[in-house]
């Protein structure tokens, strides 16, 4: 079962979630971007609380927050777990800011408050490996995260429109499982004597419910967070219950949407919603706040 933590990009249609689990932004918690509902709908929340650093929404940038306003934002909603910075196709410098954040989170006496996230980068599929195998070493790392960014760059195909993270992401496990390099034990991916690690899925794109079903057979893959259901529902873009794809290709989410939800629109939305819950083979219940 792959749990579910949808992102809702609607101004007026405050939050939506799936499961036990929030994923909830940085840039939205500390600094211009950040408004009261959204800070207090989280600090509220009883659910395990994923903190993102921000780097897709600051994409141009490279890199998301500073490492010291994730942990400030992290304490403000009380999170359970952080993703900790990390540079935009590069691995080396991810790699030195991961062992900076823990020198942080040591220096601060923070040591084991939170799971500690990071996300594996690389501007081709050797980096990306490479990436990956050092985050797999680091024993503080408790899951690795494949970004919808980085993983069709080292992947996919040039141009792709049918369902570029999907199909790189896919391409990407079977990658790893068949590398030899690790094993499956108890539910969790594990290299040589490192303790084992769960795998987020960062983001989709239309063919995510897809991308649920493969992937769902594998017990070290946790959870995802996807704006997708909600999002494609805005623009009347419904996903096939069949096949779990969705035709078209819409571009990058716009968080700061201000929507009137008209009857059309909510029952695409809800129909995505109900076919993303079918395909992830989850029983947890759809909550629509």
């Amino acid at each position: 079962m792959i749990k579910i933590a949808i992102i809702s990009p609607v101004k007026y249609l405050a939050f939506s979630e799936y499961g036990d689990i929030d994923m909830v932004l940085t840039p939205l918690i500390i600094g211009d971007q950040k408004t009261a509902t959204y800070i207090n709908f989280y600090k509220n929340s009883h659910k395990y609380k994923i903190l993102d650093n921000g780097a897709f929404e600051m994409e141009k940038e490279g890199v998301g927050c500073n490492f010291y306003d994730v942990i400030n934002a992290a304490n403000v909603i009380q999170a359970n777990e952080i993703i900790l910075t990390d540079y935009l196709y590069e691995c080396g410098k991810t790699i030195n800011a991961i062992y900076n954040c823990i020198r942080i989170l040591d220096k601060k006496d923070l040591k084991g408050k939170f799971i500690l996230h990071a996300v594996v980068q690389g501007n081709n599929k050797e980096e990306w490996m490479d990436c990956f195998d050092k985050l797999m070493a680091i024993d503080e790392i408790d899951v690795i995260g494949l970004s919808k960014l980085s993983v069709p760059k080292c992947f996919g195909l040039p141009d792709e429109k049918n369902g570029p993270v999907a199909k790189s992401r896919v391409q990407a496990i079977n990658y790893i499982i068949n590398s030899g390099l690790y094993k499956i034990e108890k539910d969790y991916l594990r290299k040589n004597a490192y303790r084992g690690k769960r795998i987020h899925l960062l983001g989709g794109d239309n063919w995510t419910s897809y991308e649920l079903m493969v992937l769902s057979k594998y017990p070290f893959i946790r959870s995802i967070d996807t704006s997708m259901p909600i999002w494609y529902g805005l623009h009347r873009k419904s996903i096939d219950i069949n096949s779990g794809k969705c035709k078209e290709f819409l571009d990058k989410v716009n968080l700061f949407t201000s929507q009137e939800i008209v009857p059309e629109i909510n029952i695409c939305i809800l129909h995505n919603l109900l076919v993303t819950h079918k395909f992830s083979k989850s029983q947890a219940e759809v909550i629509v706040q």
